[in-house]
């Protein structure tokens, strides 16, 4: 079927071609200085931006308190204070 020098050059064709899938398999794992750069601002911009949505969570959770103690205090109370008679 295959004369020597044919396989043979069929497996080092198939060594070289696996060697250069190895080596380019390797290289986009590989993070450069400036990757790493990037990689660090990027997450400073994130904790910045993790802190402004929990600053406006707390806000949004107090102005929520506020409007349920506001409808509370102008229906519920005085509708308690008309069944116990007190008003």
């Amino acid at each position: 079927m295959f004369s020597n020098v044919a396989y043979e050059e069929a497996i080092l064709i198939s060594v070289d071609l696996y060697q250069t899938i190895e080596k380019n398999s390797f290289l986009p794992n590989v993070a450069t200085k400036e990757d790493i750069k990037e990689l660090r601002s990027e997450i400073i911009q994130l904790r910045v931006e993790t802190s402004q949505l929990g600053n406006e969570i707390h806000s949004n959770f107090k102005w929520t308190i506020g409007v349920v103690l506001t409808i509370c205090g102008a229906t519920v109370i005085p509708i308690l204070l008309r069944l116990i008679g007190a008003i």
